[in-house]
């Protein structure tokens, strides 16, 4: 790939009805002119407020351009769901290699626990009001 598109967001948690939240995503994704502070504040707050017709239509239509829905159609529609479970014998000698390769792996991918971490804290604002523990030094 070429070309650095922008950041990408996953989250589990619906932001539909915080006018916040939209934004915060909006600013993120760099949408122009809306990620303009003072076009929020100006147009589409005030308008939202009163319940105006067009600002909520002009939510609606941000809305379309930056978020995909999953509808329940296309969910229920889903393959049934297959696993498999592939059981590998190892030589006495091979079994502690193993092991510790999977030790080191563990350690050096703390990285994206900690990542997954910040995940839940941002989806879970709750969670915010505790200290996300880091005793990691990363290079």
């Amino acid at each position: 790939m070429d070309k650095w598109i922008g950041p990408t967001v996953v989250s589990g948690t619906s932001f539909k009805n915080w006018f916040t939240d939209v934004q915060s995503l909006i600013s993120l994704l760099k949408i122009w002119p809306w990620n303009q502070d003072w076009i929020w504040r100006q147009h589409l707050i005030p308008g939202m407020n009163v319940g105006n017709c067009h600002a909520v239509q002009t939510l609606n239509h941000m809305m379309e351009i930056v978020c995909l829905q999953r509808r329940k159609k296309a969910i229920l529609n889903l393959p049934k769901k297959i696993e498999k479970a592939i059981v590998v014998l190892m030589a006495e000698h091979w079994e502690q290699f193993s092991k510790d390769l999977h030790n080191k792996f563990i350690h050096l991918f703390q990285f994206f626990k900690q990542l997954k971490m910040i995940w839940k804290y941002c989806n879970h604002p709750i969670f915010a009001r505790e200290v996300i523990p880091n005793n990691q030094k990363w290079r």
